[in-house]
């Protein structure tokens, strides 16, 4: 299996390639082994920036209060966890994913953004272990 380095040398050049990156091989094994929110996004993203991709993602913070929070405004509220764009001569990628454990569901305002999504025209994608390699696939 390759792991497409040398393909995205030819298209995009060293620096866009390990711009935080892991080789693809390194990655799948990191996933697999990944138990939380924060590892699995860890490794969306890092695969994200080995396709070339640029990518922005939110992180809840505390408050003083103890409390965690992600501020947003609008209908933010389930807005996706990582959207992700890549430019190339014939297309403009667009992409955005949730990212779950394997026992994590999507609330009723991450299903809506699903939709407007989807409806959009925008792939989503919802990526847990062992959704990896579909997840993969689509970005093959």
């Amino acid at each position: 299996m390759s792991d497409g380095i040398s393909d995205l040398f030819k298209i995009y050049g060293e620096r866009h390639i390990y711009s935080g990156g892991q080789p693809q091989d390194k990655i799948r094994q990191q996933i697999l082994e990944s138990e939380t929110h924060v590892e699995i996004m860890d490794r969306v993203i890092d695969f994200l920036h080995l396709k070339s991709f640029h990518v922005a993602g939110f992180r809840p913070g505390m408050k003083k209060d103890g409390s965690w929070v992600t501020a947003v405004i609008g209908d933010g509220k389930g807005f996706p966890d990582v959207f992700a764009v890549r430019y190339h001569p014939q297309y403009i990628g667009l992409l955005v994913v949730e990212i779950k454990t394997e026992n994590d569901e999507q609330s009723p305002e991450q299903k809506q953004w699903q939709i407007w999504c989807e409806e959009a025209g925008i792939p989503y994608i919802v990526v847990r272990p062992s959704t990896w390699e579909e997840f993969v696939r689509l970005l093959e």
